[in-house]
Parts: C-alpha cells; sequence; structure tokens
C-alpha cells in the first residue's frame, strides 16, 4: 500500500471527525442552520474528498466504489468509437493517436418491452470531477426514476477517470460521449433520448450537445437529444470564480465542494493545456466562457434544457451566468420559469443528496420535483 493511502485512512478515522465537528458547530453558530437534510452530508464528502490525492482515488475509493455498482448493477458493456481527423482538429488534439477508443456502459433499467422508436431512454452522465467514478447512491436517484417512469430505459456511461492505471484526460472523455450517445441512435435506433448528468457529467452534457450541433456534426444528421437535464453542470472547470481566502471558506463550508478540491480536479483532466498554464481556452471545456451563441440558438430549438442548482453551491455563478446567456439568444425556447430550478438552501448536486427510496416523499421535494415534471412534459 502507498503511503499516503495509509495516511488516508488513518486521517478518516481521527482529523475527519475533527473536521466535521468544527463544521457543524460554524453551521450552527455562524450560519444558523440546522443539520438536518443533506447538511451532514455535505461537509462529510467536502472534507473526505479534500483529503485525497492521485493514489487514494484509483487505489481506494474508486475500486470500492466499483465494487459497489458492480454488485448492484448489470455487468459494463464495451462498444468502439473511430477516432478521426475531424476529432483530432475539433478538439486541438493532434497528438491523439488512437484509431479506435472503447466507450464503457451499464444498462442500469431497461423494460423487457422497450420499443427505441417510441419510449424514452435516459443517458446518464455521473459526476466526480472527472477523477472518480459513479457513486453508488448515485444507484438511489436512478432506481427512483426508473420506478416514477417505469417505461423508461436508463443507460449509464462508465467514462475513463483522469486517475489509475488506464487513466484519460480531456479529451477522452468528451469522445467517449459521443461515442455512446452515436450508438444509441445509429445502431439501437433510439428516437427519443434524454441526456441527464450532474457537475463533470453535466460538462460532458453541455460539451455534447456543443459539439453536435457543429456544422460538420450537423451534416451526419445525427439528431440532437429530445430533452437535456443539467444538476449542478461544471460548465467552466478551468475558470472557476475565485475570492480572497477567507471569503471562500466562508462560501464552501455549505456546500459539498471547495476550491482548492476542484483545482484539483481541473488540473488532473487538462494537464499541461489547462489554460491556468497559460494556454488558451480548449474547445468544449469552458462552454459559459467560450459560449457560441450560434450553436446554442440551433441546439434550444431542437433540444429542451433544463437546469438546475443550489443556491449555497460555489459553481452558482458560472452557471447563472450560462442561464443568462441561454435567456438572451433564445427566450421563446428557454423559459426560466419553466425550465430553470434554483433550489433555497441547496448545494452541489442536492437532488443525488435525497437518499430517499419513499418515492412519495422524495417526489415531493423541490429539488427533485421539477426534474420528474420536465421529463413528463
Amino acid at each position: 500500500m502507498h503511503a499516503s493511502n495509509a495516511l488516508f485512512i488513518v486521517k478518516l478515522f481521527t482529523l475527519l471527525p475533527i473536521r466535521l465537528v468544527y463544521c457543524y458547530l460554524v453551521i450552527l453558530i455562524r450560519h444558523r442552520r440546522s443539520l438536518k437534510g443533506s447538511i451532514w452530508i455535505r461537509a462529510f464528502m467536502r472534507e473526505a474528498f479534500d483529503m485525497t490525492d492521485d493514489h487514494t482515488c484509483p487505489d481506494i475509493i474508486n475500486p470500492l466504489f466499483n465494487l459497489c455498482v458492480n454488485y448492484l448493477c448489470d455487468k459494463v458493456e464495451t462498444i468502439q468509437y473511430q477516432i478521426t481527423d475531424e476529432h483530432r482538429l475539433s478538439f486541438s488534439a493532434i497528438g491523439l493517436r488512437d484509431e479506435m477508443i472503447d466507450v464503457r456502459y451499464r444498462w442500469y433499467y431497461k423494460p423487457d418491452d422497450f420499443n427505441a422508436s417510441d419510449d424514452d431512454i435516459l443517458l446518464y452522465f455521473h459526476g466526480g470531477g472527472f477523477a472518480v467514478t459513479l457513486v453508488p447512491t448515485s444507484l438511489i436517484f436512478l432506481r427512483n426514476l426508473s420506478i416514477w417512469f417505469p417505461k423508461m430505459a436508463i443507460i449509464m456511461i462508465d467514462y475513463s477517470v483522469t486517475v489509475g492505471e488506464n487513466d484519460k484526460q480531456y479529451p477522452y472523455q468528451i469522445l467517449e460521449s459521443i461515442g455512446l450517445y452515436t450508438h444509441l441512435i445509429n445502431n439501437l435506433q433510439c428516437k427519443n433520448v434524454i441526456l441527464m448528468g450532474e457537475s463533470a457529467g453535466g460538462n460532458l452534457e453541455l460539451a455534447l450537445l456543443n459539439y453536435l450541433s457543429t456544422t460538420t456534426m450537423m451534416k451526419t444528421k445525427i439528431p440532437l437529444p429530445k430533452k437535456t437535464i443539467l444538476i449542478s453542470p461544471w460548465v467552466n472547470p478551468s475558470r472557476l470564480d475565485r475570492y480572497d481566502i477567507m471569503q471562500e471558506k466562508e462560501i464552501e463550508r455549505l456546500d459539498c465542494l471547495s476550491f482548492e478540491g476542484l483545482e484539483k480536479f481541473t488540473k488532473r483532466y487538462l494537464q499541461s493545456m489547462n489554460p491556468l498554464n497559460g494556454v488558451n481556452s480548449l474547445p468544449f471545456v469552458d462552454l459559459s466562457y467560450d459560449f457560441d451563441s450560434d450553436n446554442w440558438k440551433t441546439i434550444l430549438e431542437q433540444s429542451s434544457i433544463y437546469i438546475t442548482y443550489g443556491k449555497d453551491e460555489i459553481l452558482k455563478p458560472q452557471i447563472q451566468t450560462f442561464i443568462k446567456n441561454l435567456e438572451m439568444i433564445h427566450p421563446n425556447n428557454f423559459d426560466t420559469s419553466r425550465q430553470v430550478s434554483a433550489y433555497e438552501g441547496g448545494c452541489h448536486i442536492e437532488p443525488l443528496l435525497k437518499l430517499d427510496t419513499d418515492l412519495n416523499s422524495w417526489s415531493m421535494h423541490a429539488s427533485v420535483n421539477g426534474i420528474l415534471r420536465f421529463i413528463e412534459h
């Protein structure tokens, strides 16, 4: 075992409890908030992930998560997707040598009588800063969705992560997303695709939409998804809104993310290509900073978008900027009163933190109810 992994385990049982007690006291006293709901989960997630490093995720966290998901879900399936010179040019990845890449996915739920032409299929993109695999607790959310919409199939992309033996960085995760979406349209003949993603998964959704709307892809006549649901999307991975250190500590105290943690994820995903290192902005990465009005106007004419985020989350400024951009270019096709939910007191990926198997109480929660209504209509 690597020394940092042993240190991480020791910290979990010694330092973490102390830090959590301090965080809870600050929330109770300074912020005058109760510890009900997701507050206690937020602090645990933030403090625990801030203790990780490049060894902890691939050696401890991801294997543990994968073990749970393998037990609870169908096995991983793999298809191959061809990489062309057009991909290399589009993503400024001339050095990308692969001719074919593996695209991994799992079926979470597929009705016995699923009809690809008539029934909805939800393509789910998990979060985790591109470094963490699917968190098993996310399956509670997907389980509830599958019961609420028994005719809707659910498929999950198992994209490559940025740490570990087979680590991959930008633009592999986007290319894998394009590959699976193309597979659903061309090979499985799915006509009613709904995209759903949270955090880094939301960034992949945005990148996929933007890529599909480019002139080159429009010529292939691959349709855009019928609907897109963005749960706390990480809109600008390399353009985080920063403040002085004291302000940042106050802002992140009510969220499940930290500024330091996001910066670590960004460096792993973009590495030397990171704009923070002086490199120009990369294609299909910072979707609000590099907002293409023509592309997004095309997208809004063909795909209905729903965005939900929490008012306590540190990504709020960039999400709000992206929402304003959409509203400005096409107010008729993007009605913020129906297609945006800013949950008061909510944190990053709030709907995924509602670990409730009672469908009635789960469906009534404000951060969940808007998503259900959007899918229904």
